[in-house]
């Protein structure tokens, strides 16, 4: 090569390249455009990919402790029905063991009214005890008829009661906390 062919080379090589607003590159800044993107767009995937995992794990933890959650609650609900009645029961027991020593002393004194006595006592305690707890008796002889608390078993001719009226109970009805739990059976007056 002539020194005139060089110096035209070295020319050419010096010559500014036309101004298009970019920055010239330094010789180690020669990294392609397209490397830099898909390494930006890896690592954003790889970070998605991480933050998709916690989620996962922390789905998951949600849902087993919402099952444990569930179990705990069956097991609860199943003892609370299971001992739902136990304060009931226990305040009946008393009851219970006042009507046998009333049958004893009726046995023993051979007497009717001892066994009258001991019976209507322990009626008495019943009656209490269900008060204690909200069960309450449903009026009925001589009320008027109420179908949402009366069953009527029968029509009566009556002359001296007044129509729809209670005439005769022939079941007592029962009521817990305001809900009626057994209505009353009655007979009711009726005009011919």
């Amino acid at each position: 090569m002539t020194q005139a062919q060089e110096h035209e080379q070295n020319a050419e090589a010096t010559v500014a390249p036309a101004d298009t607003g970019a920055q010239p590159e330094e010789p180690g800044d020669a990294r392609p455009v397209e490397d830099t993107e898909g390494s930006q767009i890896e690592d954003r995937i790889a970070q998605l990919e991480h933050e998709l995992e916690e989620e996962r794990a922390r789905a998951l933890r949600v849902l087993a402790d919402f099952k444990n959650y569930r179990r705990r609650n069956e097991e609860q609900r199943g003892d609370i029905v299971r001992f739902a009645l136990q304060e009931f029961v226990t305040d009946s027991l008393p009851v219970l063991d006042n009507l046998e020593r009333a049958l004893d002393a009726a046995q023993d004194a051979g007497s009717f009214e001892r066994l009258h006595e001991g019976v209507e006592l322990t009626r008495k305690q019943v009656l209490d005890l269900l008060q204690r707890h909200g069960v309450e008796q449903i009026p009925a002889q001589g009320e008027p008829f109420d179908p949402n608390v009366h069953e009527a078993v029968m029509r009566v001719e009556d002359a001296e009661a007044p129509e729809n009226t209670v005439v005769e109970e022939v079941r007592r009805g029962y009521c817990m906390h305001g809900r009626v739990i057994r209505p009353a059976m009655v007979k009711v007056a009726a005009r011919s």
